[in-house]
């Protein structure tokens, strides 16, 4: 086999060289340096079930695209044309604007894509592999009712909308600075609608060349009428950031219908920026109808601080905290010591009470007590350690109180799930006080941000506790407004002893500026292209959550033989000026980082078609090696050098 690859090699540079001699170099081989294949925007974004369907890449680096590879066996796929374009200017502040910018070029790609009448509801994934290797993850919304498409007739102003027949679900774009798209629709006295707008997730692309993400805007109109113009609307409800005040860019909002009549809704971008890869689908729904927000987030991995509290926290937690770590034989020796000394300390009265961490046993479940009482520490629920309390806060002034006795030294960690609406729609503030009634301690994390502080609310707090005694556990919604409906102002707390584990393990292509980085999710590495003789770094980055202090071994599974996988190291950054970072403690975990370099010896044969390798991740603590955290899939390609090198 080794005979017949030297050859193949042999015959590959062969066929380079004479390319080269005769000018006759294929475009995508021919430029000076290699684009990474990426793909900007795809429209339309939203396509129906059992139907086939013409679609339009934009991208740079995807010159001599010619095929698609899918997640899942939903998509039948053909290109059907691939063109070159000059790339519109990249987005710079006004003060850099008479900079000269080199001239980029762009493509485009025309496929024709079958879509499965067997086909789920909600977002697929796909890839264009290239001769550079493959794109980023592109997106398509499949539906099961019919999708329209914006008409080019002009509709930017509210007397000249589109007409929308609900169920409702449209393809748009704002192309142009300044752009507003309007549609109109009838609803009936009593109608409850889910209007929502879903952008195409950012790539890579729009962070390092500056164009600016769509940062979609929703506004509701009344057709009012007046004596001055009989179209004449007055706003009911606007949207502009549903989940998070950072990076989640899809408008959404729910609303019932006082009264019969015509109604309009318009999409925007925020600051009135258009571009041609600003695309969109709008859905006007009944809301059992329309996609949970938080499900479709998860599916499109948009990460936001926010969404930690939408995380699922099951009964079985710490048994899958402890499972992120390594079972010491005489770690659980001292840990039977350290309990029989607290029982012993809490007979005695040296302590409040016992901590209790059995992983088999399931958590209790408190139920929050609807009762007038309940408004001083003394009237609180009592509650265990551990224990999953269940609640809802159902007016503005509402504060649920819990109380719970802890032992000095005690570590504990109080984590928020809110399962129907989280930040900023339902905003839950912890703090827990002492006996005196001074507060000890909150979720909401102050520290330095851009020059100047800057405060957020937390999912998880840490804390521990320096004497032994009762605390109360408050929880109240901090937006001091009438909530409208009680099932969103749900939540579930768990408070637990800490549990020092792994938390998230992640591939990046470059270091984020911190843990609380605007681009921390943008630099995840989605796939693999490998020059032939080139190495690529890849960035490990891992949470030690809770005082976790092993290590986590990384391993590449299924690699091909002709690539080699070497551990490395990196030098280290110039550490930043101090600044106020808070309690930092009590809500960043710690991280640890090492490097991965990929490196196609010169004998790898180019790939046509990716094949994908598994990067697993694995605790060790004290030299005792634990069970595999995560495996992370990453398609990989080789491809051939280009010119440059």
């Amino acid at each position: 086999m080794s005979k017949n690859c030297g050859a193949t090699k042999f015959c590959i540079r062969n066929l380079l060289a004479v390319f080269l001699v005769s000018g006759i170099l294929p475009a995508w081989a021919a430029s000076k340096k290699r684009e990474e294949p990426t793909a900007t925007s795809v429209f339309p974004i939203g396509v129906q079930r059992g139907t086939t369907d013409q679609i339009e890449i934009r991208g740079i680096g995807i010159e001599g695209t010619y095929e698609v590879v899918s997640d899942s066996a939903v998509f039948t796929t053909k290109v059907e044309s691939v063109e070159d374009f000059e790339l519109e200017p990249a987005w710079v502040p006004p003060d850099y604007r008479s900079q000269p910018r080199p001239k980029r070029i762009g493509q485009k790609v025309r496929l024709s894509v079958e879509v499965s009448h067997t086909a789920s509801i909600g977002p697929h994934f796909f890839r264009l592999v290239t001769p550079q290797g493959l794109t980023n993850r592109l997106m398509l919304l499949v539906g099961s009712d019919r999708i329209s498409v914006e008409m080019s007739s002009p509709h930017q102003t509210a007397d000249q909308p589109q007409e929308l027949q609900i169920p409702a679900s449209l393809n748009g774009r704002i192309t142009k600075d300044g752009e507003v798209d309007f549609y109109s629709f009838n609803a009936s006295e009593g109608q409850e609608f889910a209007i929502e707008v879903n952008p195409q997730p950012p790539t890579m692309y729009e962070v390092f060349w500056g164009k600016p993400i769509l940062d979609a805007q929703l506004i509701l109109y009344e057709l009012t009428g007046s004596w001055f113009s009989p179209n004449r609307v007055r706003a009911v409800a606007f949207n502009d950031e549903p989940i998070s005040a950072r990076i989640d860019t899809r408008p959404r909002l729910t609303y019932r219908f006082p009264k019969s009549g015509r109604y309009v809704v318009s999409v925007s971008s925020f600051m009135g920026r258009g571009h041609a890869d600003y695309v969109y689908q709008l859905t006007v729904t009944p809301p059992a109808a329309a996609t949970p927000t938080s499900d479709l987030a998860r599916k499109l991995a948009i990460d936001t601080r926010f969404q930690a509290f939408v995380r699922k926290i099951e009964p079985d937690r710490i048994q899958r905290l402890l499972d992120r770590s390594v079972r010491i034989p005489e770690v659980e020796e001292v840990g039977r010591e350290r309990s029989s000394f607290l029982e012993k300390e809490s007979a005695s009265g040296g302590l409040a009470t016992k901590p209790a961490m059995n992983p088999t046993k399931v958590l209790p479940v408190v139920r929050e007590a609807r009762s007038e009482g309940n408004v001083s520490p003394a009237s609180a629920l009592e509650i265990a350690v551990p224990s999953l309390i269940e609640g809802s806060i159902e007016s503005p002034t509402e504060v649920d109180l819990f109380r719970f006795k802890v032992g000095a030294g005690q570590r504990l960690a109080f984590e928020i799930e809110t399962p129907a609406a989280a930040p900023p729609v339902f905003n839950p503030r912890l703090s827990v006080v002492d006996g005196q009634g001074q507060e000890l301690f909150s979720n909401v994390y102050k520290r330095i941000g851009r020059e100047r502080y800057v405060k957020d609310i937390e999912a998880k707090t840490l804390f521990t506790f320096a004497r032994a005694g009762e605390y109360t556990l408050q929880i109240r919604n901090i937006i001091p407004e009438q909530p409208t409906e009680t099932d969103n102002f749900r939540y579930r707390i768990l408070v637990r002893e800490q549990v020092p584990h792994v938390g998230a393990v992640e591939l990046h292509e470059s270091r984020p500026l911190n843990a609380n980085s605007y681009w921390w999710k943008f630099g995840l590495v989605d796939r693999i292209n490998l020059e032939i003789g080139k190495a690529k770094k890849l960035l490990v980055i891992g949470n030690l959550e809770e005082e976790f202090s092993g290590i986590i071994a990384v391993s590449v599974l299924d690699c091909p033989k002709s690539i080699q996988v070497l551990p490395g190291t990196e030098l280290d950054a110039n550490p930043l000026p101090p600044v106020d970072e808070g309690k930092k403690e009590q809500f960043v975990p710690k991280t640890s980082s090492g490097t991965l370099t990929l490196l196609a010896n010169s004998d790898a044969l180019v790939t046509r078609t990716p094949q994908t390798v598994q990067v697993v991740f694995r605790p060790i603590v004290d030299g005792v090696l634990g069970a595999t955290l995560e495996v992370a899939e990453l398609p990989l390609m080789v491809v051939a050098p280009s010119l440059s090198n």
